[in-house]
């Protein structure tokens, strides 16, 4: 039989590891809801930036802030957006340096850019979570295991359209 003077002794550690636990648990909830709270605050002002700002202003903005690109976002416009941004850089990259246009992303693909943009999963199975976006998403089109922005070939076409123009009517447009 343990002797009354070690049980008392871990029967304080327990109490004492019990109120430990306590604390720290009232302090992670109570951040746990200023977190929410401010990325809450934050998803409203940028998409109140998205429509105030002038476009130009706005993708300035964005480059400046890559790694909050799709924070506080829903999962599906993270992914469409991550889908445009590849069509867009992907169209710039084939006009100037002659390259084939490949918008297409792999769910793998994906999962990276939407955590380099700030997005957060809800669960340890991003893949999954695309996954699941994709089957019922809007704007996204399947080809051959990888998806791409519906608008993609549109995108292409404008990125050819402009640099085709003539220096004079790009300069008119650029002013516009």
């Amino acid at each position: 039989m343990a002797s009354p003077i070690r049980l008392a002794a871990i029967y304080r550690e327990l109490e004492s590891a019990l109120d430990e636990y306590r604390e720290a648990k009232e302090q992670f909830v109570a951040a746990r809801v200023r977190y929410q709270s401010a990325k809450e605050k934050f998803a409203g002002i940028r998409k109140l930036a998205a429509d105030m700002l002038p476009r130009k202003d706005w993708l300035d903005w964005q480059d400046k802030h890559p790694a909050v690109e799709f924070m506080g976002m829903p999962i599906g416009d993270a992914i469409v957006g991550a889908l445009i941004n590849k069509a867009i850089e992907t169209a710039s990259d084939a006009v100037q340096n002659k390259t084939e246009f490949r918008p297409h992303m792999f769910i793998d693909e994906i999962v990276a850019a939407l955590e380099q943009g700030g997005f957060e999963f809800r669960g340890l199975t991003p893949r999954r979570e695309i996954n699941a976006a994709l089957l019922k998403l809007d704007g996204v089109t399947k080809w051959k295991g990888a998806y791409k922005a519906t608008e993609a070939d549109e995108i292409f076409r404008k990125f050819e359209t402009y640099s085709e123009e003539p220096e004079g009517e790009k300069a008119a447009d650029a002013s516009v």
